[in-house]
């Protein structure tokens, strides 16, 4: 039984780092990025899951920085990297 909404998450990126990366339009476009990384409790990195028309893509995309929800955002915003984020 599920015990919230669904959670929307997006990719988000400094207009700097964008401009000078390219958009990624596409989840594979990732691979190619530097993206910012969440570790779980257990000590695994947490891969980002896109799903559209019922299709599932999971993706572990590389990246330097593993950072909590909060700081990834303020990396993103200061140009460091992508990061994909919870959005309630």
């Amino acid at each position: 039984m599920p015990f919230s909404p669904p959670i929307r998450v997006l990719v988000v990126g400094s207009p700097g780092y964008l401009s000078k990366n390219g958009v990624p339009s596409v989840p594979d476009d990732l691979h190619r990025h530097q993206c910012i990384r969440s570790r779980l409790p257990s000590g695994s990195l947490y891969p980002w899951e896109f799903e559209r028309a019922g299709q599932t893509v999971i993706i572990n995309p590389r990246g330097q920085l593993t950072l909590d929800n909060n700081l990834m955002v303020a990396a993103a915003i200061s140009g460091a990297d992508s990061v994909w984020v919870s959005v309630w």
